[in-house]
């Protein structure tokens, strides 16, 4: 063990209100430009619901910039630092945890998600059963993806 991890470990065991590191996955929502080169990005994520973060120079000109991760749908692996009634947390490591194949190139497939991704932002809100939705809409987006025939999609979608 590195000298210092353990006194690390028993200040944020002492302090509550530290923020804790969570291993999480997600599903972006939408995000909001904020200043010059931040954002503010909306995820529904599997263990805390739907959650605000702040990812910092994401949208610099930079060949380091991960602006495409934070895109509307996409399916996330997140390392987050969670602090009980923050409205606005912050991100550690963030990955794409499936590419999507079909949906940004086939015309109605896009379509058909923009169109949820509308639903999803004005029915989603609550906190509870954060798992069950989340597992609902992943499993739906990866359908979507691998479908052949996807014209009738919203509607099973939102009878579901």
């Amino acid at each position: 063990m590195k000298p210092g991890v353990g006194k690390l470990f028993l200040s944020i065991c002492a302090n509550p209100k530290a923020n804790v590191l969570h291993k999480t996955k997600g599903i972006v929502f939408r995000f909001t430009k904020y200043g010059e080169t931040s954002i503010i990005v909306n995820i529904f994520t599997e263990v805390f619901g739907l959650q605000s973060y702040i990812v910092n120079g994401v949208r610099s000109n930079s060949k380091r910039s991960k602006i495409a991760l934070f895109q509307p749908l996409t399916l996330l692996d997140l390392v987050v630092y969670y602090k009980e009634n923050a409205n606005i947390l912050r991100i550690k490591e963030v990955k794409c945890y499936h590419p999507y194949q079909s949906i940004a190139l086939v015309v109605h497939k896009s379509a058909i998600a923009m169109f949820i991704n509308e639903v999803l932002n004005k029915a989603v809100k609550e906190q509870s059963h954060a798992q069950e939705i989340h597992d609902f809409i992943s499993c739906s987006l990866l359908a979507l993806d691998t479908q052949f025939h996807s014209e009738n999609f919203h509607l099973i979608f939102c009878w579901a």
